[in-house]
C-alpha cells in the first residue's frame, strides 16, 4: 500500500485543496485547515478525515454537556455517571483509531506541542537505539 499523504513543502494550489465539508463546528474546521494545508491526501483519506472532523465535533458538543451538567446525574433516585461521558470516551476511541489511519505525525491538530509522556517514552527508546546502533558502526 503507497502512502500519499505526504508534508507538503509549499503551500497547494488552492484547487488541489479538498474543500471542506459544509457542516462542520469549529473544532472540525480548525483541524480540517491544519491537516489539508500541511498534507496532500488522497480520496480515502479525505474521507477518514471527514470523520475524523465530525468526531472532533461530537467530542466537543460532548464535553459541554458533562460540564453543564456534571459528570453524574440522578437517574431514579440514584447517582449514576453521565451518559454523555460513555459515549465521549466511545467518540474519542473512534477518533483516535482513525487518526491512526491517517498516519498523521503525533502534535497534529493538537492545541499545543506538549509532549506526551507515551512521546517522551517512544523519544527516549529511539535514542537508545540509535546510540547503540552507531556504537556498533563506529
Amino acid at each position: 500500500m503507497t502512502e500519499s499523504l505526504h508534508e507538503v513543502h509549499t503551500l497547494p494550489e488552492p484547487n488541489s485543496r479538498p474543500p471542506r465539508p459544509a457542516g462542520l463546528g469549529r473544532r472540525g474546521r480548525t483541524f480540517w485547515r491544519q491537516v489539508v494545508d500541511a498534507y496532500v491526501l488522497d480520496d480515502r483519506e479525505v474521507q477518514i478525515l471527514i470523520e475524523v472532523c465530525r468526531g472532533l465535533d461530537v467530542i466537543e458538543a460532548l464535553q459541554l454537556v458533562v460540564r453543564r451538567d456534571s459528570e453524574t446525574v440522578m437517574v431514579k433516585g440514584v447517582m449514576r455517571v453521565h451518559p454523555a461521558l460513555r459515549e465521549l470516551r466511545e467518540q474519542r476511541i473512534v477518533v483516535g483509531r482513525m487518526l491512526d489511519m491517517l498516519h498523521l505525525p503525533s502534535g497534529v491538530g493538537e492545541p499545543t506541542s506538549v509532549p506526551t509522556i507515551r512521546s517522551l517514552r517512544a523519544q527516549r527508546a529511539a535514542a537508545v537505539r540509535w546510540q547503540h546502533h552507531h556504537r556498533r558502526r563506529g
